[in-house]
């Protein structure tokens, strides 16, 4: 069974000083684990879902624990990657189970998404993600679905990781307006369908003032759709940022590191 828990709390147990409830013969402490299960929050337990857990048999076998929701999906690793190469995608039906308890979700990331799985696992995430804090997708696809303004239900304001590569999302701003606490924000290889204008950044930057590592990656110039009428005068108003430390701006093959002033973001 590909469940695992991801226990962050540190428990040993000394085999001189070994508690009443330890079941000796098993070497396993009984009241050790009906502990685990009684105080999930304090210890931070996690179902961990991969693309080959048998979510819909097996969740219901364990606590409603948070899940975290990640794995390779068996598509290109990157656009380098030979298109002819043989690669054998995963079923995303353990996926939608468990991306359908909605109310449990806590973390998702997912790589090496074709486009019919990227269609797929869009579908269950329409609704709103209460909990989740993590949020990374990535494709390398040559043909992918445009993810639509109702993604995750529109808002998601525990959102603090926020990466995806290769998939148009030109909605991303408004969704991200609530997410005040996002620390990490990765938009890279951005398609021109999933064009974001220069403007709806300037105005998202200006909420996300905990934000401390920004990149931002488009396919090719192209991305720009008024490019032959030179560039644009800077805009009038600056967004500060003052825990930024990390700026990566890729334009096609060129990639700009920075910012000179790691506090302010034009």
């Amino acid at each position: 069974m590909r469940v695992f828990l991801f226990i962050f709390f540190a428990f040993s147990l000394s085999t001189t000083n070994r508690p009443s409830g330890c079941d000796t013969r098993r070497k396993r402490p009984t009241r050790f684990y009906h502990g685990l299960f009684r105080s999930p929050r304090r210890l931070n337990l996690q179902l961990c879902c991969s693309p080959k857990t048998p979510a819909r048999d097996t969740l219901d076998v364990w606590p409603a624990l948070p899940l975290n929701v990640l794995g390779y999906m068996g598509g290109r690793f990157c656009y380098e990657e030979p298109v002819f190469l043989p690669r054998l995608p995963l079923g995303t039906d353990g996926i939608i189970a468990a991306l359908a308890q909605s109310n449990r979700v806590c973390s998702v990331h997912l790589w090496g998404l074709t486009g019919w799985q990227l269609e797929e696992i869009l579908a269950p995430m329409q609704v709103p993600f209460r909990w989740i804090t993590v949020m990374q997708l990535y494709s390398y696809d040559e043909t992918l679905p445009v993810i639509p303004d109702s993604f995750l239900g529109g808002s998601a304001p525990h959102l603090q990781y926020f990466k995806l590569s290769g998939i148009p999302f030109p909605g991303a701003p408004k969704l991200l307006l609530a997410a005040t606490r996002l620390v990490n924000l990765r938009l890279w290889d951005i398609p021109h369908s999933g064009y974001i204008s220069p403007e709806e950044m300037v105005a998202l930057f200006s909420v996300l003032s905990s934000l401390e590592s920004l990149s931002l990656g488009f396919q090719s110039p192209q991305s720009r759709p008024d490019r032959e009428i030179g560039c644009p005068p800077p805009p009038s108003t600056r967004s500060i940022m003052p825990v930024l430390d990390f700026f990566c701006l890729q334009r096609g093959y060129r990639i700009f590191r920075g910012p000179r002033d790691p506090h302010r973001c034009p």
